[in-house]
């Protein structure tokens, strides 16, 4: 599974990673500077299992400064209902070559985390 994440002016998301998951499958693919991602099931490009699957995004965040304890405080770059398989309402079909681009919005608020 391929494609590409950007934002609804057609920008691309340029950092995370775009995971799909059911019952019996979870694989990833790291997306690039370009938006572009490719995701396998054992490697990079081996391709999915045929199947009905949840779609979602982590790592969309930037550093932005530092908490009181040291850790990093990042900024979320999408909406936050994209982070999570049951909120995301992203859903993909995976057969021999599926090509999936993803559109995602921006925050309407700075979301901390």
């Amino acid at each position: 599974m391929h494609g590409k994440v950007t934002f609804d002016d057609g920008t691309p998301l340029t950092m995370g990673m775009v995971v799909v998951e059911n019952q019996n499958n979870m694989a990833r693919g790291e997306i690039q500077p370009n938006g572009s991602y490719v995701i396998g099931s054992l490697s990079k490009r081996d391709g999915l299992p045929a199947g009905e699957y949840k779609v979602y995004i982590t790592g969309a965040a930037k550093v932005i400064g530092t908490k009181p304890n040291g850790d990093p405080l990042r900024e979320l770059l999408i909406e936050k209902k994209y982070t999570l398989p049951d909120s995301s309402e992203l859903s993909v079909t995976v057969q021999k070559s599926t090509k999936y681009d993803i559109q995602v919005t921006k925050p309407a608020t700075q979301t901390l985390l």
